[in-house]
């Protein structure tokens, strides 16, 4: 049976829901790839046609999250009247407001992302280009309007 693209988005959504309220509830380690599975509702073969491991889980859920948070940002009218320092404190707030559901998740998964020596630079790549991709384009607005030299 041939699936939508809107049922894989939320086959895929669903598995990231559960994958952070099973982790939130029950720490990383303690969560399988079959309870999350499991609590998706997907089969258990099926979420590694979404999910190769756990840590791949990790790094798409702080994807969407960069994602999201930029997205955010550009549904503010006024963004663009803001100081290169107003857009930044923007951008962190945003994305401080949108961690705030899942605050159990992150204080649990953040480290093992972000700051972990075992942590997979191919996966943290796409995060951190969305990221910069935002502050080069603040910063050359801010350039653009002199509020910092070329």
């Amino acid at each position: 049976m041939k699936i939508t693209q809107d049922q894989k988005e939320a086959n895929r959504q669903a598995i990231l829901q559960a994958a952070v309220a099973l982790i939130a509830e029950n720490g990383f380690k303690a969560a399988t790839m079959r309870r999350i599975a499991r609590e998706a509702g997907v089969g258990e073969a099926t979420i590694y046609n979404y999910f190769p491991t756990k840590e791949a889980i990790l790094y798409a859920y702080y994807q969407d999250h960069m994602r999201r948070c930029v997205g955010e940002l550009k549904t503010l009218a006024d963004f663009n009247t803001f100081t290169l320092q107003e857009q930044l404190q923007t951008l962190f707030d945003t994305s401080l407001d949108l961690y705030l559901p899942d605050r159990e998740f992150v204080a649990q998964t953040f480290r093992l992302v972000f700051l972990s020596p075992s942590r997979d630079w191919t996966q943290v790549k796409p995060i951190r280009a969305i990221f910069l991709a935002a502050a080069d384009d603040m910063l050359a607005a801010a350039v653009e309007v002199g509020e910092i030299p070329d």
